[in-house]
């Protein structure tokens, strides 16, 4: 696997994304921990995950504006540094 050099910026929102899918994670944990595995489940589905979905929107949203920045800093030659 070949790694991409990316700036600080877009490399921070990326950072965001992987902290966001982990906290997703540990919170589905502890609601099923403290509701049990399905009220648990249903708690996530139901009042959660939609505002997660929303967060994660606006996070890809900036990180593909950084990309794009980026490559128009670098006259389009597809680097993203």
């Amino acid at each position: 696997m070949e790694t991409v050099k990316v700036s600080k910026e877009t490399a921070g929102y990326l950072r965001c994304l992987r902290i966001l899918h982990l906290l997703e994670k540990e919170f589905e944990k502890a609601l099923k921990a403290d509701y049990g595995e399905e009220q648990g489940a249903d708690i996530m589905e139901d009042d959660v995950k939609t505002e997660f979905s929303e967060l994660l929107a606006a996070i890809e949203m900036y990180l593909l504006k950084s990309i794009h920045s980026r490559i128009r800093e670098n006259g389009n030659k597809g680097e993203i540094y």
